[in-house]
């Protein structure tokens, strides 16, 4: 027996022509991602490695990034799960694998050997915790992102955004799944984390520990990510504060650098800014110039990591983890 109908409270009958439009609407945003993702799989899949084809591959998965897991992809999934599209609309990027996958494959693919040659940069991701998307911390990044630029790196900013980030629940279903049970910003940059040479995450300092938006982000991607995507990257954190506490939310946000077989950077000072608004962010030469000598070290660092990879240098095989808890 079909659902009846909930009459509309207001009295008003149902649009029925804005309705075929917001489905039409919707559908043409799935089709678009769907000829994206078609795309991708084929780069990932075929020989070719010329420089036009990185840099489109690069260009389609940083476009189905955004989509995984944003509003707009819960919308649409949510619309399938409803019944409410057409039949025959190709949906792939809608399945709970079709884009984690795919930028899955095209991390690892990034990496082979006939792209080496022709890949023009190193890759650090940003990961700006702050509420403020242009506060202090987006002031502190944006110093070291220009340095990092004007040496050859090529950098990609995530802003966790004003929304709210589900905590780890210790469900331990990523260890079976290979990714988060909650499907969002974690699982997309985790399915990318090949690509990245190196991470920096930032965070105002919230009574001397950094925002729980950004440690719960950080708490699921390091722990539903395996652990040898995060081996041998380089990483940094920075912090900004209006006084004090910049060091106790530094150590805390380098605990995920260090036990995760990452090289920490360090610069001239503790990684952090100081100021109650990006304008007074701004006036902390020293501060400012501590962003400037980590990314200068990182660029450095990256650069004598390829050297070392095209002089045969290979990394150290580390031994299988053996884990203890202190008990008979």
């Amino acid at each position: 027996m079909g659902k009846r109908a909930v009459p509309d409270p207001s009295g008003k009958k149902p649009d029925a022509g804005r309705a075929r439009k917001q489905i039409a609407d919707r559908a043409d945003r799935i089709s678009y991602y769907e000829s994206l993702l078609q795309k991708l799989q084929s780069i990932v899949s075929g020989d070719a490695a010329a420089s036009e084809t990185l840099f489109a591959a690069r260009e389609i998965a940083d476009a189905l990034g955004a989509y995984y897991g944003s509003d707009d992809w819960k919308q649409d999934f949510a619309a399938d799960e409803a019944g409410m599209l057409p039949h025959d609309l190709r949906r792939g990027v809608l399945s709970e694998d079709g884009i984690y996958n795919a930028l899955e494959a095209y991390g690892e693919w990034i990496r082979e050997p006939s792209c080496k040659g022709e890949v023009k940069m190193r890759k650090v991701l940003f990961i700006n915790g702050s509420p403020n998307e242009n506060g202090c911390t987006a002031a502190a990044m944006d110093e070291m992102i220009r340095e990092l630029n004007e040496n050859g790196v090529e950098t990609e900013l995530l802003w966790l955004g004003k929304k709210a980030v589900p905590d780890c629940m210790a469900c331990y279903q990523c260890i079976s799944a290979g990714k988060c049970v909650f499907n969002d910003e974690v699982n997309a940059i985790g399915g990318r984390m090949d690509e990245f040479d190196g991470i920096v995450v930032g965070s105002p300092v919230y009574y001397g520990g950094p925002n729980g938006r950004l440690t719960s982000f950080l708490d699921r991607l390091f722990f539903s990510v395996p652990g040898d995507r995060f081996e041998g990257k380089l990483a940094a954190s920075i912090v900004s504060c209006r006084r004090g506490g910049a060091s106790a939310a530094f150590e805390r946000l380098n605990q995920y650098f260090l036990m995760s077989n990452m090289h920490v950077v360090g610069s001239q000072y503790w990684n952090q800014i100081h100021g109650s608004s990006a304008e007074e962010a701004k006036q902390d030469a020293e501060g400012l110039q501590t962003m400037r000598t980590l990314a200068k070290n990182m660029a450095w660092l990256l650069k004598a990591m390829e050297a070392g990879e095209q002089a045969g240098l290979e990394r150290p095989a580390l031994e299988e983890k053996t884990l203890t808890n202190f008990i008979r």
